[in-house]
């Protein structure tokens, strides 16, 4: 038997309604990690990257070649600029290079930002992590 996770699938609901769902692949499993503190807030996020981390989250990539310095659309970002990202990002990689180390896991992770949240005032951030 072999199985095939598509990319894409659509589920009818009770009401007979039809959604688009993204499933993840089999060897990848979905974590979501919880904090009572936040980790998107004008207290600790600075003013001069606080739209783009508003508009953007906070997210990453460890564990493999994928390089993840978020920068403006434009690519242009001045040294000031791109170190005050890495501090936003800083909590949530050590917290992700802690639980699944590069040696041994594939990661994707992210922190919606405050408008995408499903649970607004709980902050939370997924993780996809797979073995290596």
């Amino acid at each position: 038997v072999s199985l095939k996770v598509t990319r894409r699938s659509k589920l009818t609901t009770a009401f007979g309604l039809v959604r688009r769902i993204l499933l993840v692949p089999l060897d990848v499993t979905h974590y979501v990690f919880w904090t009572r503190v936040p980790i998107i807030h004008p207290a600790i996020v600075p003013p001069k990257i606080w739209t783009r981390i508003e508009q953007d989250g906070l997210w990453g990539f460890t564990g493999s070649d994928r390089i993840a310095v978020p920068k403006t659309s434009d690519g242009k970002d001045d040294e000031e600029t791109t170190e005050l990202v890495k501090r936003a990002h800083y909590e949530c990689t050590t917290f992700v290079l802690k639980n699944w180390p590069p040696e041994g896991f594939e990661v994707a992770w992210f922190v919606n930002p405050p408008r995408l949240q499903s649970i607004p005032g709980l902050a939370h951030g997924h993780v996809f992590a797979r073995k290596k």
